[in-house]
């Protein structure tokens, strides 16, 4: 799915070393669109994660399945954080550790090829990230309640998330078969189910709020395909008719699914509580299995205490 993007980007730094006249900037890697940002609506994502987990100078953000490392490098340039990005495909880490060294971010943004969801559960990586993103992945990993522990793992006490991911909107129904072949073979997605509360709380997380961002990706998407469509040619002559045929045809499948109205989008936002809440939770749920008699008229009662999950609903 993304070779010809990682051949396309070597060859735009080629072009751009041959004409020698300056080191190449972050802001030249803006007009690279969805060669750069693998997610929905580019930098505009980005800054949204800037603003809403309040990053800034000092602070260490983990991104998981950081691609060829755009949001990376573009989240730590326009804030002063620090990223470490995880991507499994070593291919994206590699030439995005070329691009990153040549837009001089080498200090502030490191790309590891590994797995997160193991590599967050070693010393060096728990409790050490303020924040933590991730655009658009979710979807491709088949453990999803894995990746989520692993990343409260990495998480300081009180460290904050933000997940944008495909969301299958159930009120409309079950995906068609059509819709099912087209999420698996040409999305790669593992699963696209509905997002549940439960996952996130088993995995530790409180203060969960959802934002739906179907009505923005819907047409969105739809506009991504027919302005691709109406590149045909310049398409054709920077990647080849091959490449062109499959991503035209990548980019029709999800504006399809979109219009189906049962596929969606969403932003979750959430927190790992501090030491403090985590005692407390605890607790309360130790309370929960206590049974404390009470004597009423006479006679005695039982009484349950019920658990303090509601709190965080």
């Amino acid at each position: 799915m993304y070779s010809w993007r990682v051949k396309a980007l070597r060859s735009w730094m080629g072009e751009f070393k041959a004409d020698g006249e300056r080191q190449l900037m972050v802001s030249d890697l803006e007009s690279l669109g969805h060669l750069d940002q693998y997610h929905y609506r580019g930098l505009a994502a980005c800054d949204e994660v800037i603003a809403t987990l309040g990053l800034g100078p000092g602070m260490k953000v983990l991104d998981v399945g950081c691609g060829v490392g755009g949001p990376a490098r573009y989240i730590s340039y326009k804030s002063g954080c620090s990223v470490v990005g995880y991507d499994v495909q070593e291919e994206l880490i590699e030439v995005g550790k070329e691009i990153t060294e040549a837009v001089g971010l080498s200090n502030k943004v490191d790309l590891v090829c590994g797995d997160a969801a193991k590599d967050m559960y070693a010393s060096e990586n728990r409790e050490k990230f303020d924040s933590a993103f991730s655009l658009l992945v979710i979807l491709h990993i088949p453990d999803r309640i894995a990746v989520l522990k692993a990343m409260y793992e990495a998480l300081k006490p009180g460290g904050s998330v933000l997940i944008e991911d495909m969301v299958h909107l159930t009120k409309e129904g079950p995906f068609t078969t059509k819709e099912g072949q087209l999420l698996r073979d040409m999305v790669g997605a593992h699963k696209v189910s509905d997002v549940e509360r439960r996952d996130l709380l088993e995995a530790g997380f409180v203060d969960i709020e959802f934002r739906d961002l179907t009505s923005i990706w819907r047409p969105w998407s739809q506009q991504r395909s027919d302005d691709y469509e109406a590149s045909k040619e310049r398409q054709i002559s920077s990647i080849g008719e091959e490449h062109y045929c499959n991503r035209s045809k990548f980019y029709a499948a999800v504006a399809e699914l979109f219009r189906g109205g049962r596929l969606g989008g969403v932003s979750i936002t959430m927190r790992k509580p501090t030491v403090m809440e985590r005692n407390l939770i605890k607790g309360r749920a130790a309370l929960a299995e206590e049974r404390i008699l009470e004597g009423k008229g006479g006679r005695w009662m039982e009484i349950k205490l019920a658990t303090s999950w509601a709190l965080f609903d």
